[in-house]
């Protein structure tokens, strides 16, 4: 059982007297204290291929890889700003657009 002194320090206790209802030490009590909230520790994301990898083209992974380093909405304009420069140099070369997958 993880016992938390600083829901004791919210009620305005002492060290020793934190120290007493709890059975610790004070040192270990200071210690305590001293360190930031125990948080949940987080995994990193396996990167092992999935089954449906081969199914999707080069700029969806693209894309979904854009998404999670940069954040939704800088992948949306870099998103949008690549589809227009496509279609950009397609109007300009007089070209039908040819998909890059």
């Amino acid at each position: 059982m993880i016992i938390d002194p600083k829901m004791h320090v919210r009620d305005g206790l002492s060290i020793h007297e934190i120290a007493r209802r709890t059975r610790l030490a004070r040192n270990t009590v200071r210690d305590r204290l001293r360190r930031p909230a125990v948080t949940e520790p987080k995994y990193p994301k396996r990167d092992s291929p999935t089954k449906l990898d081969a199914h999707t083209d080069p700029v969806s992974r693209w894309a979904i890889k854009l998404k999670e380093r940069r954040g939704f909405g800088r992948a949306v304009v870099a998103i949008a700003a690549k589809k227009a420069r496509s279609c950009w140099a397609a109007l300009r070369l007089g070209e039908s657009f040819k998909s890059p997958a």
